[in-house]
């Protein structure tokens, strides 16, 4: 760290300290960019850069952002010169309450390192869908019980939606086995075991066979996302419609596993078959070198998520896998292998809406009144004067709803209002009794609630009205919609014109209201999880209450359109 990480290290703030604290300091400093640039594959410089260690920053060390695969990093640091210690309770509530600030966009609380970052930060904490936190410290002792408290309250706080925050604590022996390694941590050499196994010799060596579930989720367990570092996407977390799927498939049917699951594909430095077992294909033990899963991280992540709940079932089940040795490969053969078993066509849940009826009426009906409405799926979702596709259909029923449930189902995940196509939540959407034209008029309304937002977007300064705008958008249509008051929605006599002013203003005034509610009631809350919490939501939407458009703000609006046209 000295010679890679201590040179690099801005050390301004400490100009007029004492030589010894600067040392302290510099070093404290390289451990969180260490720690970083193993858990982010990160160079000491980019590493260097995320650094916040200093006066003011609210217990974080260290803040970055990886947008391909919209992380958030957030890292505390601690140097012992004896190589004793661990992180203490005061260090761990700080820790703790600088992350809830953060995530809480009250940035005003942190040193000038975040707040010049403001924007950059924002935009992350707004779109990241994981975030890692942290713990890294030089002491040889055990974090106690009472620091485990402080992070276990915060995980749990963090993760009331989903799975969405993991915590790494590393420590004096974690930190020896990452140097040991050459600074990148223990390469993932595991020992497979393949029952039922074959294999292909031309024109590149692979194997393939059944794992046992159980040995997945001890992969999963030791290397979590490093085992998934060359793949498009890691574990998206336990709540996903796909992962509660496979989840369940274990839970009921542990032995047709590998008869419903698409397996698992991974690229591996080097294969070997150890000779134990000789030429019998009903078992074998492969001696992978450098494995990198670069397909079924959601069948990784969900096994490993089982472990504690469901030993006994995933020792019964097992997984398909293949092992593809990169020995005398092209240089690019791995990526090109990974590149296509990730574009594949998938089957989802929302292919089967176009065995629905009433879609076709629905798309009948709108053919008459010269709309296009497209609920296939395909190149990208239809959009344009008098074209709409399925997505923005069900956003908009989901949000004109009486109750936010599905308003809030439809933010956390739209696909599970799309899971059984003879039952709620989907039939409350698409029944005989929904019109193609009352449709059309709800997609209508949505399209100016979110043309209103992205207006609305541009103008604010305040971080959590415009995180309100961005991860509240669905709540805020939901409300605008309780409040809009139109007798004529599914009628030959509406026309979206005549009330696109009176939806702009009544937008800003929901956004508002909201933003006071979520200041004076959830001033702590994390809002891209806020808005996925279906109790949370209600509680809003119950105090926001009822809203009477501004008709002075209407008129106003009007007025400028008319004048710029």
């Amino acid at each position: 760290m000295e010679k890679n990480f201590v040179p690099l290290i801005d050390l301004v703030d400490y100009q007029e300290k004492s030589e010894n604290d600067k040392q302290n300091a510099g070093l404290t400093r390289a451990l969180a960019a260490f720690a970083l640039c193993n858990a982010a594959d990160l160079t000491p410089e980019i590493a260097v850069s995320s650094i916040t260690d200093g006066y003011d920053d609210n217990g974080l060390d260290a803040v970055y952002h990886a947008a391909e695969d919209k992380t958030l990093y957030l890292c505390q640091s601690k140097w012992s010169n004896d190589g004793l210690g661990s992180i203490d309770v005061g260090g761990a509530e700080k820790f703790a309450r600088g992350v809830r600030d953060i995530l809480s966009l009250k940035l005003d609380r942190f040193n000038s390192k975040i707040t010049t970052r403001k924007d950059v930060i924002e935009e992350a904490i707004n779109n990241s869908v994981r975030i890692n936190l942290i713990i890294v410290y030089s002491g040889s002792d055990k974090i106690s019980e009472h620091v485990k408290r402080v992070f276990s309250d915060l995980l749990a706080d963090l993760n009331d939606t989903g799975d969405v925050a993991v915590l790494d604590v590393v420590s004096q022996e974690n930190l020896y086995s990452i140097v040991s390694m050459g600074g990148r941590g223990e390469p993932v050499d595991i020992a497979i075991q393949l029952f039922d196994w074959g294999q292909t010799k031309a024109p590149y060596q692979a194997f393939y066979g059944q794992v046992a579930a159980s040995d997945v989720a001890q992969w999963g367990a030791r290397w979590r996302h490093k085992i998934f570092s060359k793949n498009i996407r890691s574990f998206l977390g336990s709540n996903t419609a796909v992962n509660e799927g496979i989840a369940d498939s274990i839970r009921k049917t542990p032995a047709h596993f590998w008869y419903l699951n698409n397996g698992i594909t991974a690229l591996c430095s080097r294969v070997q078959k150890r000779a134990v077992g000789g030429n019998s294909r009903e078992a074998g033990t492969f001696e992978c070198q450098g494995v990198a899963i670069v397909n079924g991280a959601q069948t990784v992540g969900t096994i490993t998520s089982l472990a504690e709940t469901a030993g006994e079932e995933l020792a019964t089940a097992r997984v398909p896998i293949r092992l593809i040795s990169l020995e005398g490969c092209p240089p690019e053969f791995a990526n090109e292998v990974t590149r296509a078993t990730n574009t594949q066509n998938r089957v989802d849940a929302r292919n089967f809406v176009a065995l629905d009826q009433e879609q076709a009426r629905l798309r009948s009906e709108l053919l008459i009144d010269g709309i296009d409405y497209e609920y296939r799926q395909g190149e990208g979702e239809p959009n344009g004067e008098n074209r709409f596709g399925l997505v923005d259909a069900t956003i908009a029923l989901a949000c004109s709803s009486s109750s936010p449930d599905l308003a809030v189902q439809a933010k956390r995940e739209i696909s599970k209002l799309w899971d059984d196509l003879s039952r709620p939540p989907y039939k409350l959407m698409f029944n005989s009794g929904l019109s193609g034209l009352k449709l059309w008029h709800l997609v209508q309304i949505l399209r100016e609630i979110d043309s209103a937002l992205e207006d609305l977007r541009y103008f604010v300064s305040d971080a959590r009205v415009k995180s309100v705008i961005i991860n509240g958008n669905r709540l805020v249509a939901h409300i605008v919609f309780r409040n809009f008051i139109c007798a004529n929605i599914g009628l030959v006599y509406f026309k979206i014109l005549d009330h696109t002013d009176t939806l702009h203003v009544l937008t800003q005034q929901v956004v508002i209201k909201i933003a006071e509610v979520i200041v004076d009631c959830y001033g702590d809350s994390y809002l891209a999880h806020l808005f996925k919490n279906l109790s949370k939501c209600k509680d809003v939407a119950n105090q926001v209450g009822a809203i009477a458009p501004d008709a002075k703000a209407v008129d106003a609006m009007r007025i400028a359109r008319q004048e710029l046209s």
